[in-house]
Formats: structure tokens, sequence, C-alpha cells
């Protein structure tokens, strides 16, 4: 019994340091990019031609989940999906959600919605992002 109470409270103690083992990852972001992160859905983005506009999101692929481009105006250039951990650990983190960011670069003035849908592996659309993006040649 004594040794049961020494072992658990040696696991309690250990806890707050195995919690402290993962802090959180930023999103990749090129320089120069628009950040726009996850809870800016519906807000407008002004960018500049020669720019790009980087949509930072999240996205669990062990359970299906993923983020598909539905639409984007014609003055922006097809993305380019980056991904990495959203959290760094000392240890694999099984089943843990991940960045999905694409980088839309800028090609000419204009303003348009980029819509994306976050589809789960039956392909239902379980979530929408959409953005303004207002782009204007740099000054």
């Amino acid at each position: 019994m004594r040794s049961w109470i020494i072992a658990t409270a040696l696991a309690l103690a250990a806890a707050p340091a195995l919690a402290s083992a993962q802090t959180a990852a930023p999103a990749p972001l090129p320089d120069g990019a628009v950040a726009v992160a996850a809870d800016q859905s519906g807000v407008r983005v002004d960018a500049s031609v020669g720019g790009a506009v980087a949509i930072q999101l999240q996205r669990n692929a062990s359970v299906g989940t993923n983020w598909t481009v539905a639409s984007k105006p014609d003055f922006l250039g097809d993305p380019e999906t980056l991904t990495g951990p959203t959290r760094i650990s000392d240890r694999p983190i099984m089943g843990a959600p991940s960045w999905q960011v694409f980088v839309f670069p800028v090609s000419a003035a204009g303003a348009g919605d980029v819509t994306l849908q976050k589809k789960d592996r039956t392909g239902a659309v379980v979530e929408t992002f959409t953005i303004t993006v207002n782009a204007a040649d740099a000054q």
C-alpha cells in the first residue's frame, strides 16, 4: 500500500512536467504574406499586388478532415499549401491537429471572396471559411 501511495505521488508530481513538454507551434507563414487566422472568417483583407495572402487553418488528418479551396477570384493565383504541427513536443502526438496554410499569390488588383471548405472523410462539408480580399497595386 505504501509503495502505491509513493508511486501515485510521483506520477502526480511528474504530470506538470509532462504537460509543459508541449508548446504551441506557430503556423507556417512566408515572408511578406498577409496572415489570416481561423477566427477571421467573414473579414475583409487588404493585400498588395506581388504579395500573398496566407490563410492559417487547422485540420486533423487522423480523423479525416481536410480543407479545400471551394472558390477564389481570378486575380489570386493557385495556392501553395504549407503544413506543420500545431504543437511542439518531445514525443510524437498521435491524432493531434496540424496547420494547413493556403498561400495565395496576388497577381493583379481586384476584390473578391475566397471560400475554403473543411470536409470529413466522406466528403461532407463540416465547416466553411470565407474572406474578402481587396488587392491593390503597391504604392
